[in-house]
């Protein structure tokens, strides 16, 4: 068993910490975990790393901890008796960088850590530093109580989510969701390749997105003809997409059994509700849910905090597992729900 590591950005951290423990629990057994800061530490047989960085939209580096110091005056006095050999290969090439998650040190600039660090591990291991593209990344990472010298990667999927947010879509509506929101709630229901995930109110797409850039089947609804053709455009652009698309109320879902249900519903002035009262119209959703869902399946449900989901969905009798808050802006918190089934 080995020690492995994983950072968040800052963006939405109750989010990002519920989205990487789900995320982390697809990919193996975890044992001994805990948080430092927006480092998530735990220990586990197998190694989640590849597996975080290529499904996590919070994430923002993960890999395994190669050693650990009280400080960084420790950490630069003992790094020569590190066995980077184990980690870095003579003919490999190697980069340092340092992830410092506590500000300025009084000490210490991230330049000349990087620098000792890099000494070090040319001294011993007799590898050559690569800046642009180097075999091995090393992360010196620093929270106000955990510090560590770390082999890791750094997410590129953040960039890829962030080039195909709603306004660069072939297909826009302003009321679709922002592709990492959408990645984070499939990660939360714990969407896998294969599966069959229903998004009832699925407007332009921008959850069915994320639902088939995953590999899973896409079943996509809406009582609007306009938003599901939008929402076809968008899918048809998505390489080996798996997809369909009902018209339909929400009130009455035409289909069962499938594994997840991913969904934001409409509320506000560009919703498609038809004047639909939204609170009641996502309560006569939920109560199919039990009709809908696979046993051990599970619904990531997005909606305005006025609307009160959890209530809701425990009024129903249904178990809420996880209830995150997240503030999009001024005027709007999001309450973000998990129903097991």
């Amino acid at each position: 068993m080995k020690r492995y590591y994983v950072i968040i950005v800052g963006e939405h951290t109750a989010l990002g910490r519920e989205e990487v423990q789900k995320t982390v629990s697809l990919c193996t057994d975890i044992f001994n975990d805990e948080w430092f800061q927006r480092v998530y530490l735990f220990e586990a047989h197998q190694d989640p790393s590849r597996c975080v960085i290529e499904r996590a939209a919070f994430v923002r580096a993960a890999g395994e901890v190669i050693s650990e110091f009280e400080s960084i005056g420790e950490m630069l006095s003992h790094a020569r008796e590190v066995e980077f050999e184990q980690w870095i290969d003579r003919d490999a090439s190697f980069s340092v960088r340092v992830v410092n998650l506590t500000g300025k040190t009084r000490e210490y600039t991230s330049a000349t850590i990087e620098r000792e660090i890099g000494a070090k591990i040319q001294e011993r291991t007799g590898a050559s530093v690569n800046l642009e593209k180097p075999l091995v990344n090393i992360q010196v990472v620093l929270s106000s109580k955990w510090k560590a010298i770390c082999r890791g990667e750094v997410s590129k999927l953040r960039g890829e989510l962030l080039a195909r947010k709603p306004g660069r879509k072939a297909w826009f509506h302003p009321s679709m969701m922002n592709p990492l929101m959408a990645r984070a709630m499939c990660n939360l229901a714990r969407v896998l390749p294969e599966e069959c995930v229903l998004d009832p109110f699925c407007g332009g797409g921008g959850i069915l997105s994320e639902i088939a850039f995953l590999g899973a089947r896409a079943i996509g609804m809406d009582l609007s003809w306009r938003f599901l053709k939008g929402a076809e455009i968008n899918l048809s652009k998505i390489p080996n997409s798996d997809y369909g698309l009902i018209l339909g109320n929400a009130k009455k879902v035409p289909i069962g059994k499938c594994d997840h249900i991913v969904t934001d519903p409409p509320y506000g002035r560009v919703s498609s509700t038809r004047g639909t009262e939204a609170r009641l119209l996502v309560k006569e959703f939920l109560a199919q849910i039990p009709s809908i869902l696979k046993k051990g399946g599970s619904a990531c449900i997005s909606a305005s905090a006025e609307m009160q989901i959890a209530n809701i969905a425990e009024s129903l009798g249904l178990d809420l597992e996880t209830l995150v808050k997240v503030r999009v802006h001024a005027a709007l918190t999001r309450d973000v729900v998990v129903i097991r089934y």
